[in-house]
C-alpha cells in the first residue's frame, strides 16, 4: 500500500501557522507605537485574516487526509450517489448491472478531484459534521462530531467574520453579527460582540481587549484548541 497522509500532520502545521500569525502580531504590536491605534488594529486584522486562512486550509487538507487514510466510508458514499444518480434518471434499468470499482485506498490527487475537480479548498458550511460522517471513516467522523456546540458556533463564527471582511456586504456583515451574538457564554464570553460590529469595525472588534488577552489572541487560541480535539 502507498504511504498515506497524516491529518495529524496537517494539523501540526496548522498549529505551527497560528503560532507564527502570533509571533508576528507581537512583535508588531512591540514595533508600534501607543499613539498608532489605528495601524495596531490593522495589524489585529491581518492576523485574523492570516488565521481564518490558515484554518480554512487545514480543515479542507484534514478531511482530504482522513479519506486517504481510511477510504471506505467515503468509497461507499461515492457509490451510493452514483447509484442513487442512476435510479433517478433514463438509465435506472441498468443500475443493478453496474459494477463501481475504486482503489482500495484513494490518493490525495484523486480525493481532491472527487471532492472538487477545480482543486478548492472543501466548503463546509454549516455541514461539517455532516460530511464528515458521511464521508469518513468512524474514527475521524467521531472526531468531527465530538465537538461541542461551542467549538462549532466558533468555527462558524470564524467563517463569517472572514466572508464580512472580504466582501463587506450587507448580508455577509448581517450574519457575522448573528454568528457574534450565538457565541457560547459560558466558554467564550470575552469573543462575544457587546455592541453591532460594522464592516469598517471588524478591525476594532478584533484589537479590543476584553479581559486579559486581545480578542485576536483569543482567536488564535480557541481554533488551535479546536484543532488540537480532532487529533487522531
Amino acid at each position: 500500500m502507498a504511504r498515506t497522509r497524516d491529518p495529524n500532520d496537517e494539523l501540526d502545521l496548522f498549529t505551527q501557522e497560528a503560532a507564527d500569525s502570533m509571533d508576528l502580531w507581537r512583535r508588531s504590536q512591540l514595533a508600534l507605537v501607543a499613539s498608532e491605534l489605528d495601524l495596531r488594529k490593522v495589524a489585529s486584522l491581518h492576523a485574523y485574516l492570516r488565521l481564518a486562512v490558515s484554518w480554512e486550509g487545514f480543515r479542507s487538507r484534514w478531511h482530504i487526509a482522513a479519506i486517504n487514510r481510511d477510504s471506505s466510508a467515503y468509497r461507499a458514499e461515492v457509490e451510493s450517489r452514483l447509484r442513487q444518480s442512476l435510479r433517478g434518471g433514463k438509465f435506472a434499468a441498468i443500475e443493478p448491472s453496474v459494477h463501481v470499482a475504486f482503489p482500495r485506498q484513494l490518493s490525495i490527487p484523486a480525493v481532491q478531484r472527487l471532492l472538487d475537480p477545480l482543486g478548492r479548498n472543501i466548503s463546509f458550511g454549516d455541514s461539517w459534521t455532516d460530511r464528515a460522517q458521511a464521508e469518513l471513516a468512524a474514527t475521524y467522523a467521531a472526531k468531527v462530531a465530538a465537538l461541542s456546540p461551542a467549538d462549532l458556533r466558533l468555527v462558524a463564527a470564524c467563517e463569517r467574520i472572514r466572508n464580512a471582511v472580504v466582501h463587506r456586504s450587507t448580508s455577509s456583515v448581517d450574519e457575522m453579527n448573528t454568528a457574534l451574538l450565538v457565541l457560547d457564554a459560558a466558554v467564550d464570553a470575552d469573543l462575544l460582540r457587546t455592541s453591532r460590529v460594522t464592516g469598517s469595525g471588524i478591525a476594532a472588534y478584533l484589537h479590543a481587549q476584553p479581559a486579559a488577552e486581545r480578542r485576536v489572541e483569543i482567536w488564535h487560541r480557541r481554533l488551535v484548541g479546536v484543532a488540537g480535539r480532532l487529533r487522531i
